[in-house]
């Protein structure tokens, strides 16, 4: 418990960009998914998010708010190509549930795409706390 609180003091203490966007991911994965755990879709990224989240707070109690924090959204992968296969093969989900797939495969991947600019650059030497 007490990883998680100095994790969020953490986050609160990030530039108010870095705050947002991190809202933006939670709403998208973590809370929007409550709405579609009737489908196989909410649930695996609802899953994959608290994973995620879990593996976060425990990189953060090790190496701190560091760049690689970013590691954390590895399980994101394979979600994002799930989501993908799931828009393609599926007979078209509709309404809310097609927009929020399609949302949540944008922005998770604009996400990976910051994670892994962010863990290369921890790997090459940029390890200091970002807050």
């Amino acid at each position: 418990m007490k990883a998680m609180i100095e994790f969020m003091r953490d986050v609160r203490r990030a530039p108010i960009g870095v705050q947002v966007w991190l809202a933006v991911l939670m709403a998208t994965n973590g809370v929007a998914p409550l709405f579609f755990l009737g489908t196989i879709e909410g649930v695996v990224v609802f899953a994959l998010q608290m994973m995620s989240a879990m593996a976060m707070v425990a990189l953060h109690a090790r190496f701190g708010f560091t760049r690689l924090l970013g590691a954390g959204h590895v399980l994101w992968v394979p979600m994002v190509v799930f989501l993908l296969v799931r828009l393609a093969a599926t007979p078209s989900p509709e309404g809310a549930l097609r927009v929020w797939m399609i949302v949540s495969v944008a922005l998770s991947s604009i996400s990976l795409l910051i994670d892994t600019a962010d863990v290369v650059r921890y790997l090459r030497g940029a390890r200091e706390p970002i807050v």
